[in-house]
């Protein structure tokens, strides 16, 4: 349930980046085009001020004549200049727009590959989860085919020893719990209880060399 939570927050975060890049990519058209239309008014400048040098030039040449125009060229020539300068402010502003939809572009092809590596990273955490819930279903089968054999084991015992006590081949014999031998390799035994044992089977610095004692 974790992992498909997780995967569905990844898969909004990846739409999420989706309609980034496209409002980006939407963003770069419009600075191409705004670039477009700066060039053309950039030659429309430069056809206005190439034609107002052939006007400077004739003017010059009817300087004496037309002195009182003077005045108005000039303020052409500063309207000319300001336009430049705005103009030049205007490119300069593309370029800095440019240069953010660029860093912009970086920055989402970075986080594009770190949610590729996150990606990857829950893949492989998903299928070692996949792995292990599969490995716990086998140890489930197999607990209960263990017990269900361990209670068919158990009643084929009782099944035998019912048909031989019945038929007189087994005695049934008390042997008290200290006398339980068989206990020091079944079971945690008290230090006295275990030493006893130890010696009723012979056992010496865990060596066994002779039986003394009975299984029952």
């Amino acid at each position: 349930m974790e992992i498909t939570r997780r995967g569905d927050q990844i898969s909004k975060r990846e739409q999420t980046l989706e309609t980034r890049a496209q409002k980006l990519e939407e963003k770069e058209t419009e600075v191409q085009s705004g670039t477009k239309a700066l060039k053309n008014q950039e030659q429309d400048m430069k056809n206005k001020e190439a034609k107002l040098s052939e006007e400077i030039s004739a003017l010059d040449q009817e300087k004496i004549e037309l002195n009182n125009s003077k005045v108005e060229l000039e303020s052409l020539k500063a309207t000319i200049e300001a336009e430049k300068q705005d103009l030049k402010q205007e490119i300069e502003d593309y370029r800095a727009r440019t240069d953010s939809v660029q860093k912009e572009m970086e920055d989402f092809a970075q986080q594009k590959q770190m949610f590729e590596t996150k990606w990857e990273i829950l893949d492989k955490k998903r299928n070692v989860a996949e792995a292990k819930f599969k490995r716990v279903n086998e140890t489930e089968r197999f607990e209960r085919w263990l017990e269900a054999e361990e209670r068919r084991i158990k009643n084929m015992e009782t099944e035998v020893q019912e048909r031989c006590m019945k038929e007189g081949n087994v005695r049934m014999v008390h042997v008290a719990s200290g006398d339980q031998v068989a206990d020091i390799f079944t079971k945690s035994l008290p230090t006295v209880l275990f030493e006893n044992i130890k010696k009723m089977i012979g056992m010496k610095d865990g060596k066994c060399f002779e039986f003394k004692g009975r299984i029952c």
